[in-house]
């Protein structure tokens, strides 16, 4: 994923949901970590600046630590369950796609 790609997905996001968080827990790819993990970890000065512009703080998940985004990670098999069948269909747009979800999740 580059840059760009991840950043305008953020900011989507974040429109979407109406606010940017505190903080933004990332994993480890080199778009967001540009060296080691955790605590010690060195953001990726591109992406360090997206973070300070939006106005959150980087929170990366240790190395080999499961717990750090096990929460997230188990939400999204679970709504991988609830939601499959819509991925089968054609959509002649994302926006059309956007509505069964939105549906879908009430």
């Amino acid at each position: 994923m580059t840059q760009l790609a991840w950043q305008t997905g953020r900011l989507a996001l974040f429109t979407r949901y109406g606010g940017v968080p505190l903080w933004v827990r990332i994993d480890n790819l080199a778009t967001r970590v540009a060296s080691g993990a955790g605590p010690t970890a060195v953001i990726n000065p591109a992406f360090q600046t997206f973070a300070r512009t939006c106005g959150f703080g980087v929170d990366p998940c240790r190395a080999a630590r499961g717990s750090d985004k096990g929460k997230v990670e188990r939400g999204v098999r679970s709504d991988r369950g609830v939601f499959a069948d819509l991925f089968l269909t054609d959509w002649p747009s994302f926006d059309g796609l956007q509505v069964a979800l939105d549906t879908r999740r009430l």
